[in-house]
């Protein structure tokens, strides 16, 4: 167990955070390239679904593609140490990547859906615990960073940029109210991204209240948190997605929000809700991992043999030959739909308008079957690359592991497709919400 001071105060943890920034700062990382935009009202995505592309747009791709060499070479790392080794996060980091989504007037690129899900697809194609890191990463200083008042700014913003976070929304805490605040505690699993945050969002309920809707989001210091090594698992090994505990931590009021409230900054962005704000992740995520997993297989396949026909291999059998077009397409289909979903979100909040329930319910429509063609796809491919794939180290092995693994988070439950069902039979309460 790692046992994180309790009893630090808010003033000296920033201060050690800031040094610990500054130290970091000066390291060079490869040529990492930096992406800010300067001017809040500056287009961020300047793309169409035919792909014309913004000068942001391209920076931050550009800038992810340098990361690959980092992102790949810290892959079994992740895996050994149970969490993204410093080199991987601190470069995503310096290139400001887990800003991606976060507010422009906190440093943010505050990117549009599709953008993020370039990105969020191509870092998950170089490597899972990669993409997943970046998806949480970026997604709680989105949470944070539209919906934590100004007096909670300090904690969480540099004055240049957001520092990083990591988040528990599930309410698994007990906040009692106090003179001032709450005192928070409580048990939290799934903190990706936990060992380098600066500081944690945990969702509770508050006690002794006559709120209609007794949730809360609470912000607080990491230090204030303890921190448990338990994160022994199967898939999305390399994510540090640790459990943490706090017992009876004042919180101030400031530091807490109601998170189906509107964001207090933000652009159009900041008026998808829950599950809009992030179901795109999920589907970017799973579509970069079946990605890899189709390239790694068709590249083994031609020179691997399978069988005891002399010459032959993988590539010259004709049902591999259909297996990989039919996966291949499928998992296109699921791309395609995942994009045109957010298009027409986007649409809509672009326009001044907030997603309807059905849109809601198509967000993680599309989330949800994305996740589910992708699980299929890696796992075609996982039988057709025959026994090399079995070894652990190997992309196509820790491609399955880590996809199923993503399919069983509550933006992927396919109990979604139960609610736009009730759409087409004209039934009355269809919840987009879990």
């Amino acid at each position: 167990m790692i046992i994180v001071e309790k009893d630090i105060s808010i003033e000296r943890r920033r201060s050690e955070l800031l040094g610990y920034r500054r130290k970091n700062d000066g390291e060079s990382i490869m040529g990492v390239a930096e992406i800010r935009t300067e001017n809040s009202s500056a287009a961020v995505h300047g793309a169409d679904q035919n792909g014309s592309v913004g000068t942001v747009r391209k920076q931050l791709l550009a800038s992810i593609e340098t990361l690959r060499e980092i992102v790949e070479g810290a892959a079994k790392d992740a895996e050994l140490e149970r969490t993204l080794p410093e080199r991987a996060w601190a470069a995503m980091d310096k290139a400001n990547l887990f800003s991606l989504k976060a507010p422009r007037e906190l440093g943010g690129l505050e990117a549009d859906p599709m953008l993020q899900m370039e990105a969020f697809e191509r870092m998950a194609y170089f490597d899972s615990s990669a993409g997943w890191t970046l998806m949480v990463g970026a997604g709680v200083q989105f949470i944070a960073g539209g919906w934590a008042s100004e007096e909670a700014l300090e904690l969480i913003f540099d004055g240049r940029k957001m520092r990083r976070g990591a988040v528990a929304l599930a309410p698994s805490g007990k906040a009692t109210p106090v003179d001032g605040g709450y005192k928070l505690s409580g048990r939290w699993q799934f903190a990706s991204g936990i060992r380098h945050a600066e500081w944690v969002v945990a969702g509770a309920m508050l006690q002794a209240t006559a709120e209609l809707v007794p949730f809360r989001a609470f912000l607080l210091p990491v230090g204030a948190v303890t921190i448990h090594d338990n994160w022994h698992v199967g898939g999305l090994r390399g994510t540090g997605s640790n459990d943490f505990s706090i017992s009876e931590v004042f919180v101030p009021r400031e530091h807490a929000w109601f998170p189906f409230a509107p964001a207090v900054r933000g652009g159009p962005l900041f008026r998808l809700g829950a599950p809009e704000g992030s179901a795109m992740e999920h589907a970017a995520f799973a579509l970069g991992v079946a990605r890899r997993a189709i390239d790694e297989t068709a590249e083994l396949a031609k020179t691997k043999m399978r069988g005891l026909a002399p010459g032959r291999t993988i590539a010259t059998r004709e049902h591999f030959q259909w297996d990989l077009g039919h996966e291949d397409t499928r998992l296109q289909a699921a791309r395609a739909h995942a994009f045109r979903t957010y298009e027409g979100i986007w649409n809509s909040v672009s326009a001044g308008g907030s997603p309807t329930v059905s849109q809601s319910v198509a967000a993680r429509g599309a989330a949800a079957y994305a996740t589910e063609v992708a699980i299929d796809v890696v796992h075609a491919m996982f039988r057709n690359a025959g026994a090399k794939s079995l070894y652990s180290g190997n992309i196509i092995e820790r491609c399955m592991r880590d996809v199923t693994a993503a399919g069983q988070h509550l933006i992927c439950n396919n109990l979604i497709y139960q609610e736009r069902g009730k759409e087409l039979l004209d039934i009355d309460e269809v919840s987009p919400l879990f």
